[in-house]
């Protein structure tokens, strides 16, 4: 069954500064990764 909840862009925002950090607990990285994962997809821009 999907969800329809989304991340917000400044959770992901977190969440992928976590990812990154080197010093990250486990459980920080742990709880960082499912949230990308639940960003709403980006409109695809076109080429002109």
């Amino acid at each position: 069954m999907t969800s329809n909840r989304k991340t917000s862009a400044s959770v992901a925002k977190s969440a992928s500064k976590a990812l990154r950090t080197p010093t990250s607990s486990t459980s920080t990285r742990k709880i960082a990764a499912s949230a990308p994962s639940q960003r709403a997809p980006q409109p695809k821009h076109k080429k002109k």
